[in-house]
Formats: C-alpha cells, sequence, structure tokens
C-alpha cells in the first residue's frame, strides 16, 4: 500500500498552481472584471470632441442633442445664429481589450436666424429665418487599453482614434435684395483625432483623462459664386472626466474640455479662429436599470473660443444630449 502524500506537498502543488501559466491566467481574469466594474459608472463619451471611455464595452445607445449657437461668424460669409436638435445610433464592440465603435446620424432640424455678413450679401428680410432638415454626421472609432499594474486602485491607459465622416446634407437657399438667387452649404470637416487615454478607479470614484490632436480637413466651397477656401485646421484637444457612485445605479459626472488652436490662418476670412482657446464643462447624470444605463448631459462653453468652435463641430456653444444605451457586458 502506498502512502498519501504529506501535507506539504500539496501546498507546494497549490502554490505552483497559483504562480504558474493558470495561476497567471486565472489573476489576469479577475484584474479584467475589476477593471470592468471600476469603469461601468465613467463618465458619458458625448460629441463633440468626444471623450473616450477607459474601458472597452459592448452597447448599443440612441441619444438625442439640442444644441445652440450664438454667433455663427466663425462660418466664411455667415452671420446669425442657429439651434437645432439631432438624433443618432451607435454602438461599441469589445474585442478582448480593443473597442470598435460607430454613429450614425438618424437626422436633425438646424434653425438658422441670419443677419448679413458683409455688405456683399444683403440678404432679403424674409430669407433670414429658414429651418432645414437633414443628415448629421457619422462617426467610427477605434481603441485600445490595458490594465497597469497597481496595488492602491485600477489603473488603465492606451490609445484611441477617431473619425468624423462628413455626412451632413444641410443647405439654405436665399435671395439678395437685388432678387438674385443663392444658396449657403455649412462647409463640412473631416475630423481626425488619435487619443492617448488614461483611466483611473478607486471605490466609488473614476476618472479618465484624454489627450488628443484634433485635425479638422475641409474641401473648398462657393458661396453665391464666389469661391471659399476651407484650410485645414488643428487643435490640441483635452478631456478631464470624474464620475462620482452616488447610489447602486446613480452616479454624478462631470469633465471640463480644453482646446487650443495649434495654426493660423487667414484673419481676414476667418478673425475668430486664430489663437483659439476653448473651455466647456460637461456635468452629467446617469442611471443604471439592469443592463440599461440612461445619461443625461449638459455641454455648456465657459471660454469665448467655446463659441466659434461649437460652430465648427456643430455641437453649440451650449447643448443638453439625452442618451439611452443597452450594455452587454
Amino acid at each position: 500500500m502506498t502512502r498519501p502524500p504529506p501535507r506539504a506537498l500539496f501546498a507546494v502543488a497549490l502554490a505552483v498552481g497559483l504562480v504558474g501559466p493558470t495561476g497567471l491566467a486565472l489573476e489576469r481574469t479577475a484584474r479584467a472584471q475589476s477593471s470592468s466594474q471600476a469603469f461601468l459608472y465613467d463618465p458619458p463619451s458625448i460629441e463633440a470632441p468626444r471623450l473616450r471611455n477607459a474601458e472597452p464595452r459592448t452597447t448599443v445607445y440612441v441619444d438625442g442633442t439640442y444644441g445652440v449657437s450664438n454667433d455663427l461668424s466663425a462660418l466664411p460669409d455667415i452671420a446669425g445664429k442657429a439651434h437645432g436638435f439631432r438624433v443618432a445610433a451607435g454602438g461599441t464592440l469589445k474585442l478582448g481589450r480593443f473597442q470598435l465603435d460607430g454613429e450614425l446620424p438618424a437626422g436633425q432640424i438646424t434653425t438658422l436666424s441670419l443677419v448679413n455678413p458683409n455688405p456683399l450679401f444683403d440678404i432679403d428680410p424674409n430669407d433670414k429665418h429658414q429651418t432645414a432638415a437633414s443628415l448629421g454626421d457619422s462617426r467610427l472609432g477605434a481603441q485600445w487599453t490595458g490594465v497597469l499594474a497597481s496595488d492602491a486602485m485600477t489603473v488603465v491607459s492606451g490609445f484611441g482614434i477617431s473619425l468624423r465622416i462628413p455626412t451632413h446634407t444641410t443647405e439654405y437657399t436665399f435671395h439678395l435684395t437685388d432678387g438674385s438667387p443663392g444658396f449657403y452649404a455649412l462647409p463640412y470637416y473631416f475630423h481626425i483625432q488619435p487619443t492617448f487615454i488614461l483611466g483611473e478607479a478607486l471605490g466609488r470614484v473614476s476618472f479618465v483623462m484624454n489627450q488628443s490632436a484634433l485635425v479638422l480637413i475641409g474641401p473648398d466651397a462657393t458661396v453665391a459664386d464666389i469661391p471659399i477656401v476651407i484650410p485645414t485646421i488643428y487643435f490640441w484637444d483635452a478631456h478631464y472626466g470624474v464620475s462620482v457612485r452616488v447610489l447602486d445605479g446613480l452616479a454624478l459626472s462631470c469633465a471640463l474640455n480644453t482646446t487650443y488652436q495649434l495654426n493660423a490662418l487667414d484673419k481676414v476670412m476667418f478673425p475668430h479662429l486664430n489663437k483659439l482657446r476653448s473651455a466647456y464643462v460637461v456635468p452629467g447624470v446617469q442611471l443604471h436599470v439592469g443592463a440599461y444605463r440612461v445619461d443625461v448631459v449638459g455641454r455648456f462653453g465657459i471660454k469665448a473660443g467655446a463659441e466659434p468652435l461649437g460652430v465648427l463641430t456643430f455641437q453649440g456653444t451650449d447643448s443638453l444630449t439625452v442618451r439611452v444605451s443597452r450594455l452587454f457586458d
């Protein structure tokens, strides 16, 4: 009869299992699960520019946004104010530590109240207040974040890329006071935004930081037979977002979004797009009910540069977004 192995051998075998390949795999799985829960209440990713989330997820969502711009003079050969409402649907797909995301416009309604931008355009008073229905812009993106070793808190970092594709169709027709017709199509920009992502979470509090280069590329345009050169604009964009879980299922968040222009443009054609310095505060409330998350998010310009930047991104100086998401992990 063979003797049973001593207890010491069991202890050695257990230790080998915990530090060996199987043990390391279990540790990585536990760490991934903890990071997913740690950033469950992270600040919402709302345009524009967006705050990229720290933890990859699979979601689908529908949102509606109402935005206001009180000064359109950042656009070429147009002046006045505007307000509008847009609806979009989107989602994210988690592939390991990678995430793919996209958003499609369902439609938008924009109302302009114009004034004469210069003596060359004397707009008929009957055409100065117009409302147009159209599509909005589409968005694509991808990111990867990895979990960093930390005993004090959950830390993730990585990189992402966001693309905004100009699919909007907003166009206005008007008459000058001499009777000649004209039209104005809002100039569109192709957005490219590579981003560094850092996330930290401890208990009920999570923090997400984005540091991005933002490039706006637009083709030339024509307004009333006058050629308009649309320049490429370079920005440095940063987000600092904090979220606090007040109760299980309820969290409050606030983010600061700062944007600084890196290049200079023609001061005659684009007087408001030189040395642009923009700042937004983005407060939010989120409610979790089962697998669903509801976000109510404001975006308010607190620096003069927020007015022209809100026009360029078609998000407005001030906006309010309501988003309903379905989470799958």
